[in-house]
């Protein structure tokens, strides 16, 4: 408190801040020498680079869900010199390191501190709820994107503000802003979980900056607070594990599936259909 003396309690508080920090820094030695354990079984030959045939052996020992697609973008956004191999320390740093892996278009556009980093881990998706201002956010940026005329559809046309929609969102935000993580979109924003008090019914064809207009007006039109959070599939699952999410969905009962519990939830206060 800048008195020039230490109390006990402000000791304590110290003590207990290097304790944590000294833990975490534990925790870490032993991941990565795990990590490291694991790449030395896969690696025979001693050569201290990993194939992605060995990328996808480890990768899938740690989450067996992600698929061989996933896994083979990943790798070749990491293998930048196209060697088709990837060295250790480039692993270990994309394992651990909390920098961005850039998103294509970042060059001219950049990326908000907001996406920079993974915040939380929220293993539970119908805890990743998001706020209309979240989403607000996104939309502008997606539109200073297309305005650059920086992204395009399937037949090389720059994708507009009128026609970039939830299909485009994810392919060309959410999934290169969590690529590094492999996490939800939520979990580069959130600090902890962020219960839904709205299910978001949409169609992702919509174009996504009527969608965020959408959840603007159903916002000032319930008097939702500022805090509030909506379901929306696209930000609140991990893109990445699209197979694992269709998994889930076809071998256990619905009401498991992460929507169905936001529906069910005694917090849910309701269904918002954007159309």
């Amino acid at each position: 408190d800048g008195d020039m003396t230490i109390t006990f309690d402000e000791f304590l508080k110290y003590m207990s801040a290097q304790a944590a920090a000294a833990a975490a820094a534990a925790r870490r030695r032993k991941s990565v020498n795990g990590v490291k354990q694991e790449f030395a079984k896969l690696d025979a030959n001693g050569d201290g680079v990993l194939s992605l045939q060995e990328m996808t052996v480890l990768l899938k020992k740690g989450n067996p869900e992600l698929s061989d697609k996933d896994i083979e973008t990943l790798f070749r956004r990491l293998d930048k010199d196209g060697s088709g191999l990837l060295a250790y320390s480039e692993f270990v740093d994309f394992i651990f390191s909390r920098s961005l892996a850039e998103a294509p278009w970042s060059s001219e556009v950049p990326v908000p501190q907001a996406y920079r980093n993974r915040t939380v881990t929220l293993d539970k998706a119908e805890l990743c709820g998001i706020r209309v201002q979240q989403v607000w956010e996104l939309a502008e940026l997606v539109q200073q994107v297309v305005q650059k005329g920086l992204i395009l559809d399937q037949k090389n046309r720059p994708l507009t503000e009128n026609s970039v929609n939830m299909h485009d969102v994810v392919l060309h935000f959410v999934k290169p802003l969590t690529m590094r993580f492999l996490c939800a979109f939520v979990e580069v924003l959130a600090t902890g979980a962020q219960t839904p008090k709205w299910f978001a019914s949409h169609w992702w064809g919509t174009p996504f900056r009527q969608t965020a207009r959408l959840l603007q007006f159903h916002a000032a039109q319930r008097q939702v607070p500022d805090g509030a959070y909506y379901w929306i599939d696209a930000f609140a699952n991990r893109q990445h594990n699209s197979l694992a999410i269709s998994k889930q969905l076809q071998q256990n009962p619905l009401q498991e599936a992460p929507f169905a519990k936001v529906l069910l939830s005694p917090q849910c206060q309701g269904t918002v259909t954007l159309v």
